[in-house]
């Protein structure tokens, strides 16, 4: 029962309204209407927000009482709708104005029109022979919620007090934000015929509404200093909200889950743990499953699991985070780089035969299947079994992802192992956690052991029997560590959201698919964006979207760029820097002129947001604003 309603809503995009006119007429009328009759039956105030748009040739300075003469059917349907609300509710506040401002993400008001494309270095036509009397947001709304304490009533003008043409606003626009004001170029309404008909004067006296209020309205410049302010003041920002390249999905089943667990009394090594591992091999095809506290230390004993250790050899892509090649590293073991298909960002198979010939030591092969998308594991198995290598497969974008045959990533059907990331920004989340995949039931029951100290698990024989038994009856207290393990424990409050989580995945990747879509489809045109994974749509997990930019031909760096999407909401990033290219491993005399596709992959990649929650007019608001800076 709120005590007043402001109905803002509206078609207001004239070219639609002339092609819809069935709905603009809905919208604009009868769905006005509908609130108009809740309102007046609930007793409560409303404030209807119409337009300035209702007259045709009527001279400056229009007055409430000047007969409506609209022009185009947006008009007519806002002149409809302001009859048919003050019969059916004549308490209404009907309010004509023409506003400017701050305009939310997904639709640019028309000043937000202007400053955007300024902020470009575009030119922009603005016409010199329409005019209007625009008002700042923030002042539209203070006068009237005055109008509203004033008990006003009927139709009231609130608009600015100066006469101006679009031309001449944006050139004040222009110089109050030091942008260049000759990118505004003059252009007139009578010598654009193809556009649908609309007045060339909605000038608005507000003589009866300052009379009203005993107030005068503030200048245009005024509003527009105003404006300057509050993009000072960040309130810019807040009505444009970040978007983050990659973000979770938690919803009240997820919580009621974790919450059960919560309740549960088991918080940690419990059986939640167990039934999410069974779940997941179930999911991915595989027999065993071993959860970890994080996809890094997944990596990190599945390698010791297989055996890494002082004088081995482990190749892996050069393009990946640095939790792939860590695990090596930390096994005492030595690496090895592959450079990259420069289609696909994934391991180079040239490249890592070329590496397996000359590494005689060489171990353990770790594909990285990245932004989601599959290796060709059939090819790196069949280099796997020439050389007596085994194959680790670091899945940590790629959950939900099949390999060429159908299968799923994880089913471990040409791989000795397969390691999962649970990390937010990944296709399901456990707050962090990791997961080790494996048909291998020798390495499923030493994955057990170092995730936990060391200590034998399941039925594992003892060492020392006379500690371990009194006669012929095992000592239900005892356990030994029989070697050097880890903490990598996970918890049942995480395997519970998991669990709840992995109900959702298929959900999570049709999305992502879909955005993923749509983005091919916007930017497969564009001269200055390369598109990479052109076949991903079909097997990839979507974890990433990666453009590759030729910044030098945009005459923008990438950190410029990345401000700049920054700074009207869109996050961004670069996946991944090159392993060479870090300090540690160059200190290990890795040379990045070995890796040129690596190399020349890092200076053009960026990634943007794709996720599960991501809306349509964020999607669509991200494509325009890329296509503006660099389309």
């Amino acid at each position: 029962r709120p005590k007043v309603v402001i109905h803002t809503a509206g078609l207001t995009n004239i070219e639609n309204c002339e092609k819809n006119p069935s709905l603009a007429n809905m919208i604009n009328v009868n769905f006005s209407l509908n609130v108009a009759k809740a309102c007046k039956e609930l007793n409560i105030t409303l404030v209807h927000i119409s337009t300035d748009h209702l007259f045709y040739n009527q001279g400056s300075y229009i007055k409430e009482e000047n007969e409506v003469n609209p022009i185009n059917v947006y008009g007519q349907s806002k002149a409809d709708a302001e009859i048919k609300i003050l019969k059916i509710n004549p308490k209404a506040l009907v309010i004509r104005t023409n506003f400017f401002g701050w305009g939310p993400f997904h639709k640019l008001s028309f000043s937000d029109k202007i400053l955007e494309s300024l902020s470009f270095n575009k030119s922009i036509n603005l016409f010199d022979d329409v005019f209007f009397t625009p008002i700042l947001i923030e002042e539209l709304a203070n006068i009237v919620h005055d109008l509203v304490k004033a008990n006003a009533s009927g139709i009231f003008n609130v608009a600015g007090n100066q006469r101006i043409s679009k031309f001449d606003f944006g050139v004040k626009l222009a110089e109050k934000f030091n942008y260049d004001y000759k990118l505004i170029k003059q252009d007139k309404l009578k010598n654009n015929s193809k556009l649908v008909k609309r007045p060339f004067d909605m000038s608005l006296s507000i003589e009866k509404s300052e009379k009203f209020l005993g107030k005068k309205y503030g200048s245009i410049d005024e509003n527009i200093n105003k404006l300057f302010n509050q993009k000072e003041d960040k309130i810019a920002n807040k009505l444009k909200p970040y978007t983050p390249y990659g973000k979770h999905h938690i919803d009240k089943e997820d919580i009621s889950s974790v919450a059960k667990t919560l309740s549960s009394g088991w918080l940690t090594q419990g059986k939640t743990i167990d039934e999410f591992e069974e779940k997941f091999a179930s999911y991915v095809g595989a027999k065993y499953a071993v959860a970890v506290s994080n996809c890094s230390s997944g990596l990190h004993i599945a390698t010791g699991a297989a055996g890494l250790g002082k004088g081995d050899l482990m190749i892996t892509s050069s393009v990946t985070f640095v939790a792939s090649a860590n695990a090596a590293i930390h096994n005492n073991a030595d690496i090895c780089f592959t450079d990259i298909d420069s289609d696909n960002i994934n391991m180079s198979i040239t490249s890592l035969e070329d590496k397996v010939k000359s590494n005689n030591n060489a171990k353990i092969i770790m594909p990285v299947h990245f932004g989601g998308y599959p290796c060709d594991m059939k090819l790196i198995k069949s280099i796997s079994e020439k050389n007596g290598l085994h194959v680790i497969e670091d899945a940590a974008h790629a959950l939900g992802a099949k390999y060429f045959d159908g299968t799923k990533v994880g089913s471990c059907a040409h791989s000795l192992m397969t390691v999962f990331s649970f990390h937010p920004v990944k296709t399901i989340t456990l707050g962090e956690g990791g997961m080790i995949t494996t048909n291998n039931e020798k390495m499923y029951r030493r994955l057990l052991k170092l995730r936990s100290h060391g200590i034998n698990k399941l039925d594992d024989n003892h060492i020392n029997l006379e500690y371990s038994k009194e006669g012929n009856i095992k000592n239900p207290w005892y356990y030994e560590m029989q070697e050097l393990g880890y903490n990598f424990r996970i918890t049942d409050i995480q395997c519970a959201l998991g669990i709840s989580q992995l109900k959702k995945i298929d959900k999570f990747i049709s999305k992502r698919r879909e955005l993923a879509c749509k983005y091919d489809e916007a930017f497969k045109d564009l001269n200055n964006i390369k598109l990479i994974q052109p076949e991903k749509n079909n097997f990839s997990a979507h974890h990433l979207y990666i453009i590759k930019i030729d910044f030098k031909k945009i005459q923008m760096s990438r950190a410029e760029l990345m401000n700049c999407l920054k700074n009207v909401g869109i996050g961004s990033q670069v996946h991944y820097i090159p392993l060479p290219v870090h300090p540690y491993y160059r200190n290990l005399n890795f040379d990045t002129s070995d890796y040129p596709n690596a190399m020349k992959y890092y200076e053009e990649a960026l990634s943007i947001p794709l996720f599960f929650d991501l809306t349509i007019d964020q999607h669509n608001y991200i494509i325009n604003t890329i296509k503006n800076y660099i389309g």
